[in-house]
């Protein structure tokens, strides 16, 4: 099996708190890896706020803000550098779904933030396409 020549940090979650674990990733396991694979298929826990075919939507373990959920793909997309044309619509899926969320979380009126971590230089730690929906200050 090939390897990849990048180092990254792993991360799991056990009793409600994030573990970094330093390791060699493979090329062939990053969805096997992936936390967010994991919470998607059952095997780590965590409620879903909202979930359909293509989406599902939890409260992020270490909040930022009073309301800090994260929109996430089923669909094992890396990060944002690696969307391709035919993920356009999965983008707005998402970005129309944190909307909702906003108004199900009365943050609409005070306001909210969306961001998108990309790459671990802009904050990405879990690399899996997800989007942060923030606010309720």
């Amino acid at each position: 099996m090939k390897t990849s020549p990048l180092t990254y940090r792993s991360v799991n979650i056990k009793n409600s708190r994030l573990f970094f674990n330093p390791c060699h990733q493979t090329l062939y396991s990053l969805e096997e890896n992936c936390t967010f694979c994991k919470i998607i298929k059952g095997e780590e826990s965590s409620g879903f706020l909202y979930q359909d075919e293509s989406l599902v939507v939890f409260k992020d373990i270490r909040p930022h803000a009073p309301v800090h959920v994260l929109i996430v793909t089923r669909e094992h997309i890396r990060s944002p550098n690696d969307l391709k044309d035919k993920d356009k619509d999965i983008v707005l899926k998402m970005i129309v779904k944190a909307k909702e969320m906003a108004k199900e979380h009365s943050v609409t009126a005070s306001g909210y933030g969306l961001v998108f971590d990309v790459e671990r230089g802009g904050g990405q730690i879990i690399f899996h396409l997800h989007l942060h929906l923030l606010g309720g200050w």
